[in-house]
């Protein structure tokens, strides 16, 4: 199933489907228009993973 897969030929009445060239071009354009997504890390910032492991265990026993 495509994103995108129809359109109306008279609005509110009836639709029709769409082809491939037409929903990939339909679907850009709705991925363009769309707000674009909060950055999930602070810029500058690097994880790295610990290597003490038992304060990690610590706070499991705490919350359990």
């Amino acid at each position: 199933m495509f994103e995108c897969a129809c359109a109306w030929v008279e609005y509110g009445v009836s639709v029709r489907d769409l082809t491939l060239a037409e929903s990939i071009a339909a679907r850009n354009e709705q991925a363009a228009t769309r707000e674009p997504l909060a950055y999930a890390e602070i810029p500058g910032l690097v994880f790295t993973l610990p290597t003490d492991y038992s304060l990690i265990r610590a706070a499991h026993q705490f919350c359990a």
